[in-house]
């Protein structure tokens, strides 16, 4: 099926998500390079651990010659509950990308991706996943090669100013929720990680013409092994 461009991926997914007739749902972008296996090992987890219903593995970075960019990988982490993915996702030290597997019927639970979102959809997706208490299963292989060409959509996430100003409005829209899954400290250590203080003015979802402004402002840095 083809659909008019929209400009925010979470609009292209959520249509055909809806359109599957399957089970278990993954995305991959166009410019990413699939492995073999892959859907083998995600779907045969989920098949065989009742109380998983989404599954994730790591991801190689590559150039647009499909060149492997040395010491770029993404690694997953098992964290032990939810607490603890939701703390180490707002402090900045891991995030999730499109590389995981789930269920059709988690995705019709959360209400699927957030089409008012440009950047980080995925990672919204799951955040909702854990706060309805499914915490996402890293499994450790290797899903796909992600293909950096310089044309990529989150190519601005190189900047701090755009990571910062995107999940800044992430914890925007979960702020109120987050005291009911974190402690205290752990609120702490966040805001000051996302440098929110009581004067902060936290924006709404980030647009791709925001991200821009950022970038003429903002300085380079590179997320390289989260964890």
């Amino acid at each position: 099926m083809r659909i008019p461009h929209s400009g925010k991926p979470a609009y292209a997914r959520n249509r055909g998500i809806e359109a599957a007739k399957g089970k278990y749902i993954f995305c991959l972008d166009h410019d990413d390079i699939l492995l073999q296996n892959t859907l083998r090992n995600l779907a045969s987890h989920l098949e065989t651990t009742t109380a998983s219903e989404i599954a994730y593995g790591d991801f190689l970075r590559c150039n647009s010659a499909m060149v492997y960019e040395i010491g770029r990988d993404y690694y997953g982490w098992p964290h032990p509950n939810g607490r603890a993915a939701l703390y180490s996702i707002f402090k900045g030290d891991h995030f999730y990308q499109h590389s995981f597997m789930f269920t059709k019927r988690l995705w019709h639970q959360v209400g699927g991706y957030d089409e008012a979102i440009t950047y980080g959809e995925d990672l919204d997706l799951c955040i909702r996943f854990i706060l309805a208490g499914h915490l996402p299963i890293h499994l450790p292989i290797t899903t796909h090669m992600h293909r950096e060409h310089g044309k990529n959509l989150t190519a601005c996430y190189e900047y701090r100013s755009v990571w910062l100003a995107e999940r800044q409005a992430h914890y925007r829209k979960y702020m109120h929720q987050l005291p009911l899954h974190l402690t205290p400290d752990q609120i702490s250590d966040i805001q000051d990680a996302l440098q929110i203080a009581a004067s902060t003015h936290l924006n709404g979802p980030l647009s791709q013409k925001a991200a821009a402004a950022l970038v003429n402002m903002g300085s380079g840095f590179a997320i390289t092994c989260p964890a």
